[in-house]
């Protein structure tokens, strides 16, 4: 059922992985430019607000930094807002490559099964279903090298200046995005943080009716 608050908003999904201008073949910079062209365009007016879960928060983030006047609220789900360490960043590039290449070569249902094994989905209640015939393989390949947290800028700083438009939701069985939350909400009191009960890193499939609740409660602060 639609929240009758949602009605309200008219909503976009960004298809990046179908769309030539928004796609992997796109580093992160000429995707933000591409992205805020098209809500330029799509949303002459406001106000206009941005939802990104996990990669996706990474790409929202990537856009609101770009032209943060663009945008009067953002909502970032499970979001990794960077790295620290040249030497974390070396070895997430050496991950994400191993993880495309086996994007490409691997059975399906091998693949799924060893991606869903990896420690960060550890605890989530609901794994969503995936049918191999709704992606492009080289798209998803691309995307984790691309799009790669290894190339990603660390976003703290930004998230502190602009923390009056944003809310961040992590999911309380996800210590380690449990803990980025704590982190920026230490550096930056005005960050709006909730977690979400019962919920793992997909917090959108492990508890879906909390996460619209603390997303409609926030935009109604906003907006009504």
């Amino acid at each position: 059922m639609v929240s009758p608050f949602a009605r309200n908003f008219e909503w976009w999904a960004a298809d990046y992985m179908n769309n030539p201008v928004l796609s992997p073949e796109n580093s992160f910079s000429r995707w933000a430019a591409n992205f805020n062209q098209k809500v330029s365009l799509k949303f002459s007016r406001g106000p206009r607000i941005l939802i990104g879960y996990s990669l996706g928060g990474r790409l929202v983030l990537t856009a609101f930094k770009a032209q943060p006047e663009l945008y009067d609220a953002v909502i970032l789900l499970s979001t990794n807002p960077g790295l620290l360490r040249d030497k974390e960043k070396q070895e997430r590039a050496q991950n994400d490559f191993q993880w495309s290449q086996k994007f490409l070569q691997m059975p399906w249902a091998d693949l799924l099964r060893e991606w869903n094994a990896q420690a960060v989905f550890k605890d989530s209640v609901t794994e969503p279903q995936r049918n191999e015939t709704h992606f492009h393989r080289a798209n998803l390949a691309a995307a984790l090298t691309e799009w790669s947290l290894a190339r990603q800028e660390d976003f703290r700083d930004f998230v502190a200046a602009q923390s009056p438009k944003i809310l961040w939701l992590s999911g309380e069985r996800d210590i380690k995005f449990l803990s980025i939350s704590m982190e920026l909400k230490k550096r930056a009191p005005a960050l709006q943080t909730e977690v979400v009960s019962r919920a793992s890193h997909r917090i959108l499939f492990d508890n879906p009716s909390e996460v619209a609740t603390h997303m409609i409660r926030f935009l109604e602060d906003k907006f009504t």
